[in-house]
């Protein structure tokens, strides 16, 4: 039973991984990379908005494959 637990938990986090990889997705989807964006917690214009978007999918997709790394190793090492 504890093991069926286990399993639930991290199939849980990983589909909430999943869910906030896609939300973010979308919402720089649907962001116009001609205007400048506003940052809202700066209140101002980024300069480059197509290149700090880059970045920052970059930086989420490394941590994103940082986690299934990890999330693999575990499974791996109980198993």
């Amino acid at each position: 039973m504890a093991d069926w637990l286990k399993r639930r938990w991290r199939l849980i986090i990983l589909a909430a991984l999943l869910l906030l990889l896609g939300t973010v997705h979308t919402f720089i989807s649907t962001q116009s990379l001609d205007q400048p964006s506003m940052v809202p917690s700066l209140r101002m214009p980024l300069e480059q908005p197509h290149r700090d978007t880059e970045r920052f999918v970059q930086w989420l997709t490394e941590l994103v494959s940082r986690i299934v790394e990890i999330l693999k190793r575990l499974l791996d090492r109980e198993e």
